[in-house]
């Protein structure tokens, strides 16, 4: 629920209507789709209490807001937070990537976990996948000509001297310096 505003508007510029509108009905249909069991069996009530309210009194070691009393206003104060970063990112920046999307959805993920009572680190898988396409997305690609066009060639080099091959035209041709010694 917190990456939907994010979603919603996705890479790229603006949202169109009819995009937004698909994907809002989309979203329903996916909630409605996930409850159904729930629906179905007029269990309201009982997903309430073993759910929502369970983690919501729970109590835990495991965050600062566990670990120390009276840390109530600064713990709604971080919730709020996460709240309006969750919907501030369906606007802004109003250009933006795939690296983009996946750094405001880690981003999201980790304000929303800090606000919670019960945190365990198994609940990292929840936003390192959009860590890492943000951190290697963002990586540049090499320049023509640099060091990682140049370590194969330097290879070849070295294998044909060492092992006495004669090197292929390709490597000769686009050789960076003199021959590896042996």
């Amino acid at each position: 629920l917190a990456l939907g505003p994010l979603m919603l508007r996705g890479p790229g510029g603006r949202a169109r209507p009819r995009s937004v509108l698909l994907y809002v009905v989309a979203f329903a249909l996916t909630i409605v789709l996930a409850f159904l069991p729930v629906l179905i069996h007029h269990d309201l009530k009982a997903f309430w209490h073993d759910s929502i309210a369970y983690q919501a009194s729970r109590s835990a070691p495991f965050s600062i807001w566990g670990l120390y009393g009276g840390l109530g206003l600064e713990q709604h104060v971080v919730q709020g937070a996460g709240v309006a970063l969750a919907l501030l990112v369906a606007f802004l920046p109003r250009r933006r990537d795939l690296v983009t999307v996946a750094a405001l959805g880690a981003a999201v993920m980790i304000a929303i976990q800090l606000g919670v009572t019960y945190w365990f680190y198994l609940y990292i898988v929840w936003f390192f996948p959009l860590v890492i396409v943000a951190l290697f997305g963002s990586y540049p690609r090499a320049p023509e000509g640099s060091m990682t066009r140049a370590v194969p060639e330097r290879m070849e080099t070295w294998r044909a001297a060492r092992f006495g091959r004669a090197k292929s035209r390709a490597v000769v041709a686009g050789s960076t310096g003199g021959e590896v010694p042996a």
